[in-house]
């Protein structure tokens, strides 16, 4: 969902360039009030795109971004998560505590191993997740901002091995 979608979010946000500090700090209050809720958000990064897309070509890496987007779905809801999007090779998933987050990355790495097996090498999906936990705002199960989904895709897509 992409904000201006959000008639009241969108209302807010532009109204906030012509306020007072203090009537930006109530919109805030009011925004997390709607919005915020505690959260453990998984972020799912697949590697190698660059470097594949130039061998194979776009359309074999959208391929392959539909085989994770199944995988990671499937998984997300078994372990009672919600999937919020994907963009491009990325998903970001929340779940309400870390455990749940945790069994959920470690069935879709067991799951893309067996997938990429059944494969040849070129096909293989590797993964890096990041996951923290805390305060986000979430807009409708269609999007997710906050300082857990920076830090998760910061460890997802900078720190994280596949």
């Amino acid at each position: 969902m992409n904000i201006i979608e959000h008639p009241r979010l969108y209302r807010l946000l532009t109204s906030m360039g012509d306020l007072s500090p203090r009537e930006c700090g109530d919109i805030e209050e009011d925004l997390w009030a709607m919005f915020g809720q505690d959260a453990t958000v998984l972020v799912t990064d697949m590697s190698h795109f660059s470097k594949v897309t130039q061998q194979h070509g776009i359309i074999y890496y959208l391929a392959m971004i539909k085989r994770m987007q199944d995988a990671i779905a499937l998984s997300v809801a078994k372990h009672k998560g919600l999937v919020i999007k994907f963009v491009a090779d990325n998903s970001f998933s929340k779940f309400e505590d870390v455990d749940s987050a945790l069994a959920c990355i470690k069935e879709i790495n067991h799951k893309m191993k067996a997938e990429n097996a059944k494969t040849p090498d070129i096909w293989d999906i590797e993964l890096c997740s990041g996951i923290d936990c805390g305060k986000i705002l979430n807009i409708n199960n269609a999007d997710m901002f906050g300082d857990p989904v920076n830090v998760a895709s910061k460890l997802g897509e900078d720190t994280a091995k596949p």
